[in-house]
């Protein structure tokens, strides 16, 4: 299936990206470098901010605010599924993760 990159632009900055000649390729340049060092990397000339990709299989959480975006350690490998069953995946594996169960009142 491939690999995902998550971006984050920061709206305040969105002028600089319509006046850029070169957004694409420096974005293309970040996606590439936060791929090979596994960190998150600054898009030049935007304050925009591309995490590591990821499997196409691999749901992971992440947390955009701030003018910043952080990925989550937690992460699960399953395919496509309804928004309700996505959510509860992710809450239960974050509940085993922290050493809890997770059960319905």
């Amino acid at each position: 299936m491939g690999f995902n990159t998550a971006v984050m632009l920061c709206n305040d900055e969105l002028h600089t990206v319509a006046e850029s000649k070169t957004f694409g390729k420096d974005l293309i340049e970040a996606v590439s470098e936060a791929y090979c060092y596994n960190k998150s990397v600054r898009v030049r000339c935007s304050n925009a901010i591309v995490l590591p990709s990821e499997h196409a299989d691999v749901k992971r959480i992440i947390v955009v605010g701030g003018n910043d975006i952080q990925k989550s350690s937690l992460f699960l490998h399953m395919a496509r599924s309804s928004e309700d069953a996505l959510e509860m995946q992710i809450l239960k594996a974050a509940a085993d993760k922290m050493g809890y169960y997770l059960r319905k009142k």
